[in-house]
């Protein structure tokens, strides 16, 4: 029984494995249909034609999305984050390209110098990892990168016009480099202080007098979050109010056009100009002396002429012997003047002696003629004075001689702890305010460039103004009063004021009151012209009238001023009248705009520049030690149409005359031909035999000559060759070449770029122009003649380098030292940009903001110029 049960129970184990067995085969079997089920839908899909992913790029609304395209690289520092993050997003995180293709795309959205480390490695599947290492170890260099942005931070502009446009533009660029120093880990949470420095240097005074009214407590430092809200509403109550007057001129300009009618087709919009005068300025020619650009009244010739050559030389010109007009005759003469000694109707000029006057002309002065007034010996002379600024201005004031006072103030002109006594005209008639230049040059006050043109009576223009100024004025009388000014800087401001001294005797009965200018009676100049935009700031509710009479006091911050006619006794039949008319025009500043002299243009060259610039791309080239060598820019008439005469006689004399004058000084004589003597050591000349007779106008000698300066600390003696000796037929070296365009940096703004790093540094190149090879079918033409000692038979030597000298020598030093800065690009880059940027002919102005770029950029120029055979010397 026992048996029996134990073989019961080994039936049921077996059976139970067995379904076991079973069901786990069933759960693998059903597994691997669902899985060769998927894998054959897989093999569909990818054997499908391949379709852009609907998630990427198409939206649910049903448009398609633009590829995104990655920018060119240049090897721009500011630009590297962006080309790496959009490469990253498009190449490197998409699956489907392979690390070739990516290789391929990289090469072809680079240029310059990231170019070249991208093609530094084979176009295969593993160099591309290297190539995209290579390339992000050169440009991850965020200490650049923050510099740009600092550099971009502290150059903001000052906002001259106060727009929401500007003040947004403004607020932008700072807030933008906020968050990218935030993105370089720079921590800027407490730089405060320096965002609202640099944003309220750059704001209009209006917007900042507002800025300063919100702070509550003035002894604090605000948050820069706090102004950026302030800028945020001021921008958009600035656009409001545009929008506003926009509204509103439009509704006032339509209903002067419903009251006048049908529109008539107009040129320009006037824009708002408080004046509607036109100015419109034009040289006259003189008809005597038809290559000079003044008018006949005003020809010194002219003048110089007797009454009755004038007369003749007007009706010989067929002139209208009243206006000098050309256009009509006497009979047909519309001008309203005549001579002002007769009053009859011929021009002053032309008056005769003899002629009986009108008695009327003694007792009344008549109005001044536009052909007359200029003229010696007449009564009456117009002058202007020239302002600039965005808008309109008018300044009018007039002086006469017959004792008419203006209000003169002495007030006192402050700037960066400087005080200068200035005197001051206050006139009511002025829009703005200006200073004289001999004012602002004394005091070197601050400026920025602008561009106007003042035209005055008669539609003259008369000066022109290129800066503005500000200071602050204080009062001598009241030692509290402050006042800041903007000025418009003009060349000359006014004449003597009043005319001429008046007798003080005539003001005796002055009442006791503090004048402005205590010396008003006396005539001087005014260095200052205080106009309406400062009158309401100066002038109190005091007013006296009349005072001695027939004068008026007005009371100023400065103290009282007087203004009216004083009772004089005549002193002549006529007096001098000047009267002041300033005029700018917004419209007319806007259309000259390219025409400013101080922007900078596109420099264009001329053809034979082009000539020597092609010329020095096609046939430079570097001999095996690495040194250039380059052709002389020979004219393309040279040697069909000119030729060179004979010239080794004329040189010889020359050597003669020279070997003759150093021979009494000869410690000289043995200093200059150590110098010649080192060319010929150096290979810089080599030993050539003379030509013969035939052969000589294929050679051009070169005369030299030694100049001495026994003072000089280093080089007492010099060697200097002629290269504009004329030969036998009149024709020299210098004649036959083209000079070249002008390279050379100004040396002005070298040394100003100089100083603003913290470590400097400055070196020359040693003998620059002698490191230069000339092309060997060139060198016959920079020949000399040249022995040690009289006792020897002169030699024929040949230059084989530039000399100083010839006409083109700059040119080709300063060129080639630009053709090596392009050369040595990829291995020297800072070498290059000092090349280019810091040279002055042979001298090197560099400079850095930290000791070990100054270093590095040192041992790099050093280097580059090494490779081309130049020494440079550094200190």
């Amino acid at each position: 029984m026992a048996s029996e049960e134990q073989e019961d129970d080994e039936g049921k184990t077996d059976d139970l494995e067995l379904g076991t067995v079973r069901h786990k085969y069933t759960s693998a079997y059903v597994t691997y249909c669902r899985c060769n089920t998927r894998l054959r839908e897989l093999i569909e899909e990818l054997s499908a034609p391949i379709q852009a992913p609907r998630s990427e790029t198409t939206s649910g609304f049903g448009f398609k999305l633009p590829p995104c395209e990655i920018p060119i690289f240049d090897g721009n520092y500011s630009s590297w984050p962006t080309f790496r993050d959009i490469f990253e997003a498009v190449c490197i995180r998409n699956p489907r390209m392979s690390s070739v293709e990516r290789l391929f795309h990289l090469s072809q959205k680079t240029r310059g110098e990231a170019n070249d480390i991208v093609g530094k490695v084979p176009l295969t599947n593993e160099n591309f990892k290297v190539a995209w290492a290579n390339l992000c170890s050169r440009y991850e260099n965020r200490r650049v990168l923050i510099n740009i942005q600092l550099k971009r931070l502290f150059g903001l502009t000052v906002i001259t016009d106060e727009t929401a446009v500007a003040l947004k533009a403004l607020q932008r660029d700072i807030n933008s480099c906020i968050e990218l120093l935030r993105l370089y880990e720079v921590e800027v949470e407490e730089w405060d202080a320096i965002f609202i420095f640099i944003c309220s240097n750059c704001l209009p005074n209006s917007t900042l007098t507002l800025w300063e009214q919100t702070l509550c407590d003035k002894t604090i430092i605000p948050k820069w979050s706090k102004l950026d809200k302030f800028l945020t509403d001021r921008h958009r109550t600035l656009e409001s109010v545009s929008e506003i007057r926009r509204q509103s001129d439009s509704v006032a300009s339509t209903s002067r056009q419903n009251q006048r009618g049908p529109s008539r087709p107009t040129g320009v919009r006037n824009g708002g100009n408080v004046c509607a005068f036109q100015t419109k300025v034009g040289t006259g020619k003189c008809h005597l002396c038809p290559k000079e650009s003044h008018v006949i009244r005003k020809c010194p010739k002219f003048l110089q002429m007797s009454q009755s050559q004038r007369y003749d030389a007007i009706k010989k010109n067929n002139l209208c012997i009243n206006c000098f007009s050309k256009v009509h005759t006497l009979r047909n003469c519309t001008s309203k003047f005549s001579c002002y000694k007769c009053n009859k109707k011929h021009n002053t000029l032309l008056h005769k002696e003899g002629l009986p006057s009108n008695s009327s002309t003694h007792s009344s002065t008549p109005p001044p003629s536009p052909s007359n007034s200029s003229q010696p010996g007449t009564s009456n002379s117009i002058q202007s004075t020239e302002s600039s600024s965005g808008n309109i201005i008018q300044s009018c004031f007039s002086s006469n001689s017959r004792g008419v006072l203006l209000g003169t103030a002495l007030v006192t002109v402050c700037h960066g702890g400087l005080e200068f006594a200035a005197r001051a005209l206050v006139d009511s008639g002025s829009e703005g305010t200006l200073i004289s230049e001999r004012l602002f040059n004394v005091m070197g006050l601050p400026f920025r460039r602008t561009s106007a043109q003042i035209s005055g009576l008669n539609n003259s223009i008369s000066a022109s103004v290129r800066k503005e100024c500000t200071f602050t004025l204080r009062s001598t009388l009241n030692g509290e009063f402050e006042l800041s000014a903007s000025a418009l800087v003009v060349p000359h401001l006014a004449g003597g004021l009043p005319s001429r001294t008046l007798d003080p005797g005539l003001l005796s009965s002055l009442p006791d009151i503090p004048l402005a200018d205590p010396y008003f009676f006396r005539s001087s100049k005014v260095d200052l012209l205080l106009g309406g935009d400062l009158l309401p700031s100066i002038m109190l509710s005091g007013i006296r009238s009349p005072v001695c009479g027939s004068l008026m006091a007005q009371e100023t911050v400065f103290g009282w001023i007087l203004t009216g006619p004083v009772p004089v006794q005549s002193t002549g039949s006529f007096s001098t009248i000047v009267s002041y008319f300033c005029e700018i025009s917004l419209d007319k500043e806007i259309s000259r705009f390219w025409e400013v002299e101080e922007l900078p243009r596109r420099r264009f060259l001329s053809p034979s520049d082009q000539f020597c610039e092609d010329l020095f791309l096609r046939t430079t080239t570097r001999s095996d030690d690495g040194r250039y060598v380059v052709s002389l820019p020979f004219k393309e008439e040279f040697p069909s149409k000119v030729h060179i005469g004979e010239s080794r006689n004329g040189s010889m004399a020359q050597f003669y005359k020279n070997e003759a004058r150093l021979l009494r000084t000869p410690e000289f004589k043995a200093e200059y031909d150590d110098v010649l003597e080192e060319y010929v050591r150096l290979d810089h000349m080599r030993m050539v035999p003379p030509p013969c007779s035939r052969d000589s106008t294929r050679f051009y000698y070169l005369p030299h000559h030694a100049v001495i300066k026994p003072e000089s600390t280093t080089t007492k003696v010099r060697v200097v060759f002629n290269a504009s000796s004329s030969t036998s037929n009149g024709t020299s070296l210098n004649d036959v070449l083209y000079p070249g365009p002008v390279l050379q940096k100004d040396l002005t703004i070298l040394i100003l770029k100089w100083r603003f790093f913290q470590f400097v540094f400055n070196g020359d190149i040693s003998k620059m122009y002698r490191q230069i090879l000339v092309n060997p079918s060139h060198a016959s033409f920079q020949r000399i003649l040249f022995r040690r000692s009289p006792d020897l038979p002169i030699q024929d030597y040949e230059l084989r380098t530039v000399t100083f000298g010839v006409n083109c020598a700059p040119y080709l030093a300063i060129r080639t030292l630009l053709q090596l800065a392009e050369d040595v690009q990829s291995i020297y880059p800072l070498a290059s940009d000092i090349l280019r940027n810091s040279m002055y002919v042979d001298d090197a102005l560099v400079g850095a903001h930290s000791v070990s770029d100054a270093i590095g950029a040192r041992l790099q120029l050093v280097q580059a110029l090494k490779s081309a055979g130049f020494q440079m010397r550094t200190s």
